[in-house]
C-alpha cells in the first residue's frame, strides 16, 4: 500500500494498493468516480505492450504511449487522462500487467487497483466442518456436529395401544405421567410414567389373558 501526496493541488492525498507482480495479467477492468479528473495507470511488461488496448466504451478503444521504467528495461508504464465521467474502463493485451485508476479535484482524492478476470484463480471452497469430526455408530456428522441416525419409531393409538422403538406392542391403561426427558435436534420425547395399584394390577390382568389367548 502506498500513501500518494500533494499540496492539495490538483488532490489530496490518498491511499493505493500495489498489485504484486505475481498476480499480474492481461485483462482487468477498473470503475472510475464520477465528477472527478480521472486517470487510468498501467504498469506492464514491455513484451507484447503493443497489443495492449484500453476500452471505455464499446467501440471507442485506444492504445496506451508508453513510457520506460528507468530502472528497469523490462517493464513500461503509461497514465491515461479518461474525463470527468463514471465509467468502467477494461485493459486487454498479451502483455502481464497492473491497472490502476486515480483522480480527484481540489480537497478530493482517490486510487483503486484494478479488478483482473484472468490469471486469477477462484478462490478455495469454505473447508468442510466435518472433515475432522468422527462419529460414533449410528450417528452422522452435520454443520460439525454428531447427530443420532435411526429409523426406528414408535407410536400410541388411542388410549391403551402402544408400539414401542423395538418393534414391541403393548395393550395397557396408564396412569399419571410427565415429560422426563426430550431432544428438539433428534425429534424425540421420554416419558415417566406413575401407575396407580389398580392400574399395575389391570394392566397385569390384560397380559394374562392376552397370553392365555
Amino acid at each position: 500500500m502506498v500513501l500518494l501526496l500533494s499540496n492539495n493541488r490538483p488532490y489530496d492525498p490518498f491511499l493505493i494498493t500495489l498489485t504484486p507482480t505475481c498476480k499480474h495479467a492481461t485483462n482487468w477492468a477498473v470503475e472510475t468516480v464520477d465528477g472527478l479528473q480521472n486517470t487510468i495507470a498501467i504498469l506492464s511488461e514491455r513484451e507484447g505492450a503493443r497489443s495492449v488496448k484500453v476500452c471505455m466504451r464499446k467501440g471507442h478503444c485506444q492504445s496506451p504511449r508508453w513510457s520506460n521504467v528507468l530502472s528497469d528495461e523490462k517493464w513500461v508504464w503509461s497514465n491515461i487522462p479518461v474525463g470527468k465521467m463514471q465509467t468502467h474502463v477494461t485493459v486487454r493485451g498479451d502483455a502481464r500487467m497492473a491497472v490502476y485508476a486515480y483522480g480527484g479535484d481540489n480537497r478530493h482524492g482517490y486510487g483503486i487497483a484494478g479488478v483482473s478476470s484472468t490469471d486469477t484463480p477462484p478462490p478455495p471452497p469454505p473447508a468442510d466442518p466435518c472433515d475432522q469430526v468422527k462419529c460414533r455408530v449410528k450417528e452422522r456428522c452435520e454443520k460439525g456436529k454428531c447427530v443420532h441416525v435411526s429409523l426406528a419409531t414408535c407410536h400410541a393409538q388411542g388410549d391403551p395401544h402402544y408400539l414401542t422403538f423395538d418393534g414391541r406392542r403393548y395393550n395397557f391403561q396408564v396412569g399419571l405421567g410427565r415429560l422426563h426427558q426430550s431432544s428438539p435436534a433428534i425429534h424425540y420425547r421420554v416419558y415417566l410414567y406413575f401407575y396407580l395399584l389398580h392400574s399395575i394390577e389391570a394392566a397385569r390382568d390384560t397380559l394374562e389373558r392376552d397370553q392365555l389367548s
